[in-house]
């Protein structure tokens, strides 16, 4: 995860989880390579980035990301790389919308200050699906959210609110799965 404001900027690999689920369709052309779908999921994220500051810290928590958009892909049936059949993989890209939740804390000389924002933008993304057996695949892909700027404002119980200014956020996120196709 990354991000920038008017006071500098910030980034860092935010080890973590994410579980959650995906739909999606998919139509291979007739007498053709070429698969396109549509898909979208919902994850729950277990990602944080913690930083220290003078007389505390700041945390940045992602509670979930969600993308809707289409994937362009190419099966690679009927090839073969040196003698290996390659019939059950299929490489896409994908690209549409995304959406995440980032929840702010700033300890400061034992003052908190929080809040909690909702963003969205872009995503871009690419991987590789290979066929276990009948309708079991496994996947691994690799996504970047541009997710916007946006005016951050932080509140405190008793004192004055933390003005973050306008902050940009960009991720980038693996994903490694397992999907039934009905």
């Amino acid at each position: 995860m990354s991000g920038s404001g008017p006071n500098g900027s910030a980034s860092g690999v935010s080890p973590g989880f994410l579980a959650g689920g995906q739909v999606g369709y998919n139509y291979q052309f007739p007498n053709s390579h070429f698969v396109v779908g549509i898909e979208g999921d919902l994850d729950w994220a277990n990602f944080n980035i913690s930083s220290p500051t003078s007389g505390g810290k700041i945390t940045i928590d992602n509670t979930y990301i969600a993308t809707i958009g289409g994937r362009l892909g190419y099966s690679l049936e009927h090839l073969s790389l040196f003698g290996l059949a390659l019939n059950p993989i299929l490489v896409f890209g994908k690209a549409g919308w995304a959406w995440t939740n980032e929840e702010w804390n700033i300890t400061s000389n034992k003052a908190l200050a929080t809040n909690t924002f909702d963003r969205d933008g872009w995503m871009l993304g690419a991987g590789a699906e290979y066929a276990l057996w009948r309708n079991w695949s496994i996947k691994a892909e690799y996504n970047y959210y541009s997710l916007g700027t946006i005016h951050e404002v932080l509140f405190r119980k008793n004192g004055a609110n933390v003005i973050l200014g306008n902050v940009n956020a960009f991720v980038h996120l693996g994903k490694a799965g397992i999907n039934y196709r009905f």
